[in-house]
């Protein structure tokens, strides 16, 4: 739905409420470039749908192919604690890259403001 609207015109996102990102058709774009002088990176000139084949591999080693085994054996391992540096690896990159790290720190802030108090 969203990117129907789009292919009309450009649909604008909020973060906060504050102007975040534009989501626009590629043929909006292009017309942009084009009047600011600028080249259009070659991919968007592409004609064809490009498609991927498969999954990408699990990045810790798990076979994805089978999702209830996958989901099965992803909760053996995060009872057991076998995976949990780089479970913690994982979520921190997430965290990171969708700028969710402050959450997290300010749940620690509360945890220990809430601790002091209680104690």
């Amino acid at each position: 739905m969203v990117q129907d609207a789009a292919r009309r015109e450009p649909v604008l996102f909020l973060h906060y409420g504050q102007p975040n990102v534009v989501l626009m058709s590629v043929e909006e774009f292009q017309r942009l470039k084009a009047a600011a002088g600028e080249p259009v990176p070659p991919e968007m000139l592409r004609r064809h749908a490009e498609t991927q084949n498969g999954l990408a591999p699990d990045p810790l080693g798990y076979d994805t192919s089978d999702l209830a085994t996958c989901a099965l054996e992803m909760a053996a391992a995060a009872l057991s604690g076998r995976n949990r540096d780089a479970v913690a690896k994982e979520i921190e990159q997430v965290e990171r890259r969708f700028g969710l790290a402050h959450i997290e720190r300010a749940r620690d802030r509360q945890r220990a403001t809430t601790a002091a108090s209680d104690g």
